[in-house]
């Protein structure tokens, strides 16, 4: 198994929009709890109980690492979905382009 470091132009945009969206939800989560939401992901709600310096050092730690392996294994074809690790990306960027619109709705219902 060989691991070549040569990826396509588009694959550091991409990770560099996942890493952004990321510290987004991160910010706009802790926006939300200050004004009464609630962390439904048990990991992340005891992180966050530990502080919001903790929370965002965790949770932009678990996106590097998860991308970090993504990356890794880019070229890898996984048979038992059959789709390329690499395409697992794209899927990550659109659900964190989700997750951030739907907390920008959720923050200007709570403003208005």
């Amino acid at each position: 198994m060989l691991y070549v470091d040569w990826y396509h132009q588009s694959l550091f945009g991409t990770i560099v929009l996942i890493l952004l969206l990321s510290v987004m939800d991160a910010l706009l989560t802790i926006v939300l709890i200050n004004h009464g939401a609630t962390e439904i992901n048990p990991i992340m709600a005891f992180y966050l109980e530990m502080g919001p310096y903790t929370f965002l050092f965790v949770k932009y730690g678990l996106t590097c690492a998860g991308l970090l392996i993504l990356v890794l294994c880019n070229n890898f074809f996984l048979r038992s979905i059959r789709v390329h690790a690499g395409a697992l990306l794209y899927l990550v960027l659109v659900a964190f382009i989700g997750v951030v619109s739907w907390q920008i709705f959720l923050i200007g219902k709570m403003i208005a």
